[in-house]
């Protein structure tokens, strides 16, 4: 898979939806695959929010060391306990305890394919955007927990000077999964931006 895969299978989304423009929210990969599809089909997006994410590019900052480790350590790891440890890392600088539970409950009532989890790992690691962000010409909220050790939070900001029509929201003391760390908060700043 790569996220321009991944941005036409949303495009055809849209299509089965009988929508022709939409806002766009996506969070991580998600946040690439919305800037691919932003650059695929602009006449289709009306609004664009890329949460913690990156350009990615040789100009984007790399991933944290301690979540390059972690990756290399997980799969001779119990899978539930690769899983806490991306929870627990995701959360940096804040795992709350209550919060690693109530989001391992849901990763366990909804589990992700590991050989999916692996093709999107490579689409992440292989996307770049970096030279065409500036040709998004649409109202684009960015925002990052400014802890985050998966996605370092600068890349935030270099979207926020790339992308002309952009602007940044940064979360103090959240980590990557900012949006379940300051819901409210998120939820909040979505719908003053989107509606």
């Amino acid at each position: 898979y790569t996220a321009t895969q991944m941005a036409a299978d949303a495009a055809q989304v849209l299509d089965e939806a009988g929508l022709q423009r939409a806002h766009v929210v996506g969070t991580s990969l998600g946040g690439m695959i919305a800037q691919e599809l932003a650059h695929a089909h602009p006449e289709r997006v009306d609004r664009l929010v890329l949460a913690c994410t990156t350009s990615g590019g040789p100009a984007a900052y790399p991933m944290p060391e301690q979540t390059i480790e972690l990756l290399q350590k997980a799969p001779t790891l119990p899978a539930a306990e690769a899983l806490r440890g991306f929870v627990v890392n995701a959360l940096e600088p804040d795992p709350r305890p209550e919060l690693v539970e109530r989001i391992l409950e849901h990763r366990s009532a909804n589990p992700q394919d590991p050989v999916a989890w692996a093709f999107q790992a490579a689409a992440a690691v292989g996307f770049d955007r970096y030279e065409d962000a500036s040709s998004l010409a649409l109202p684009t909220l960015v925002q990052h927990g400014d802890g985050d050790v998966v996605v370092d939070p600068r890349n935030s900001e270099l979207l926020v000077q790339l992308i002309p029509d952009a602007r940044l929201e940064l979360y103090p003391g959240c980590g990557h999964l900012f949006f379940w760390q300051a819901p409210e908060r998120f939820v909040h700043e979505l719908e003053e931006f989107l509606l």
